[in-house]
């Protein structure tokens, strides 16, 4: 998931901001079904285990709630929904996809909420110079760590995957719609057309 573009009013690409550093932030709240929270949980330990397996470090790792103000200055990686992680819940009305108890919505399209998560990047909110990653970490191959030739991005900006898919088998299996942001982040006028 990575997207070269220049946002207004910024210095330099944006893309900068993956220099910077990023904090994994753990969902403490209750999920909104039992599938996400199963998931969710599934996901990050991967996530945590492939980045030091890969790239021999660990992530920073806090909870939503312990996230601070001076905390926006890094790429936040949410893991969780808007009803199991706090921070996800302030910004879910500003991203632009709908994901409710009941399903996720990309402008005409939907997908039930017990079956399928939506994965993305997107400027944050609080900060538009850092990224927001909504439960994902990086969607190379497992095997990325055999040869940097192999770690390259399987996902464009956005995807909703279908949870009833194994990790490994996820990509193209699993990915039940994807697709890239326009140059200022929106939705652009093709998505939803088949």
């Amino acid at each position: 998931m990575n997207s070269l573009v220049k946002l207004p009013g910024l210095q330099g690409p944006i893309d900068d901001a993956f220099l910077n550093r990023f904090i994994m932030v753990r969902p403490t709240g209750k999920p909104m079904n039992a599938a996400v929270g199963k998931w969710v949980q599934a996901e990050m330990k991967n996530a945590l285990t492939e980045w030091h397996r890969q790239f021999r470090g660990r992530p920073i790792v806090k909870n939503d709630t312990d996230i601070k103000l001076r905390d926006m200055t890094s790429n936040l990686i949410l893991w969780g929904d808007p009803q199991s992680n706090q921070l996800l819940a302030k910004i879910a009305g500003q991203l632009p996809i709908e994901w409710t108890a009941k399903g996720i919505r990309l402008k005409d399209k939907s997908w039930p909420a017990d079956k399928f998560v939506p994965v993305l990047i997107y400027p944050n909110p609080f900060n538009l110079q850092h990224y927001i990653v909504l439960n994902s970490g990086f969607t190379f191959s497992e095997y990325g760590h055999l040869s940097n030739s192999m770690q390259n991005a399987k996902l464009p900006d956005y995807a909703v995957l279908d949870m009833r898919v194994p990790i490994a088998e996820r990509i193209p299996k699993g990915v039940a719609h994807a697709g890239f942001f326009g140059e200022r982040w929106e939705m652009t006028d093709s998505e939803g057309k088949d």
